[in-house]
């Protein structure tokens, strides 16, 4: 199981929809919706980085068009 993975996709989805919802009431910090916004963007970039580093990823990334199984033939 990619456990790292797994807390990066759920935390970045809702560190985002938390900064959106918050934005606009009232009394809440401008900053505070803002580093959730940053936060994020670092669980996305950090996703990225696990995944193309781990064994047996949640995402497969294709190089190319032509990659095996790709469906072309």
């Amino acid at each position: 199981m990619d456990l790292p993975g797994a807390l990066l996709l759920t935390a970045c989805p809702l560190l985002f929809v938390y900064a959106v919802v918050e934005a606009g009431g009232p009394g809440t910090s401008p900053w505070l919706s803002m580093a959730a916004v940053a936060g994020a963007a670092a669980a996305a970039i950090g996703f990225v980085k696990v995944e193309a580093r781990s064994p047996n990823p949640m995402v497969r990334w294709r190089s190319s068009p032509t990659a095996p199984g790709c469906g072309r033939t």
